[in-house]
């Protein structure tokens, strides 16, 4: 999957700050420039011999992209970006599909996000959304509205982000987003175990939407820590970078403190500290396959 933000810095529904070299720009200019960039994007990476299998347009673009916060000019935008990704598959007979991602299933109004991208002609294959169990609601909501919109828009969906602690330890000494029990789902524990059932749990979900539903990308899954020395991690981040910002960023979005850090995911990766491989990757192959339970 190739996913492209529009912005200079990482994206998320409550942060999606346009390209600084773009932020004087009127909005038929801003529109050519993200034809443009898309199109760059996606050749560079073909000329690279990079496989491209799936084209997200932004990250989380719920209430803001590029910028932009009008419902209808974000829509022209991700229309504009479509288009430009389309052009690239048909120019070189490419299979790829194309990718509208929005966040938060628990505030029950994905269909609304639908209805917006039907209602302005925003071509796509798969609509996708964001899944984090302990944030994001129940599997049981999670399969209701992606179902609602494979059969209600005829579209594929997809959960583009997910990821389960398999430790509530951290170990590079940056505090986890998940750091204590009482934000856990029940019947999930903080265990490789658990995690695995978890990821289990949200295929099934997507499973469940029939036809339609298509895949299940796990985030961050290599994103662990830098060293075992909590003293000197903090000069390797700063040398190197580890975590979603430095502090660099700061002068970019003032309400990012100048702090360079490491991983607050690094309890819910798929590898251990040391980068062992945990034995839940296996849980991919086995929604396929099936496994037999050691007694």
């Amino acid at each position: 999957m190739v996913m492209i933000a529009y912005s200079d810095f990482y994206t998320s529904d409550g942060l999606q700050r346009v390209p600084k070299s773009w932020g004087k720009m009127d909005f038929k200019t801003k529109e050519k420039a993200v034809a443009a960039y898309t199109t760059q994007v996606l050749e560079k990476i073909q000329k690279a011999g990079g496989l491209i299998g799936l084209i997200q347009i932004g990250n989380e673009t719920n209430e803001q992209f590029i910028g932009e916060k009008s419902p209808k000019r974000i829509a022209k935008l991700l229309k504009t970006a479509s288009n430009a990704a389309d052009e690239f598959t048909k120019k070189h007979h490419s299979k790829a599909k194309i990718v509208m991602d929005f966040a938060n299933p628990e505030d029950q109004n994905l269909s609304e996000y639908a209805e917006l991208l039907h209602e302005n002609d925003v071509p796509y294959d798969i609509f996708a959304t964001t899944y984090y169990a302990c944030w994001n609601g129940t599997l049981k909501n999670l399969t209701r509205q992606l179902k609602e919109i494979s059969e209600g828009y005829d579209k594929e969906v997809m959960v583009a982000e997910t990821s389960y602690p398999y430790t509530l330890l951290d170990s590079d000494g940056m505090p986890n987003s998940i750091d204590n029990k009482d934000v856990l789902v029940k019947g999930y524990a903080a265990s490789p175990q658990g995690q695995g059932k978890m990821i289990r749990d949200v295929i099934d979900a997507v499973v469940k939407c029939g036809n339609g539903g298509v895949g299940v990308v796990y985030a961050d899954a290599a994103w662990i820590t830098v060293g075992n020395d909590y003293n000197t991690n903090p000069a390797i981040w700063e040398q190197f970078g580890s975590g979603w910002k430095s502090q660099y960023a700061a002068s970019y979005d003032k309400s990012i403190e100048a702090v360079t850090e490491g991983s607050d995911v690094d309890n819910e990766a798929l590898f251990d500290r040391r980068g062992k491989v945990l034995p839940t990757i296996n849980a991919f192959a086995y929604a396929y396959s099936g496994s037999v339970k050691d007694k």
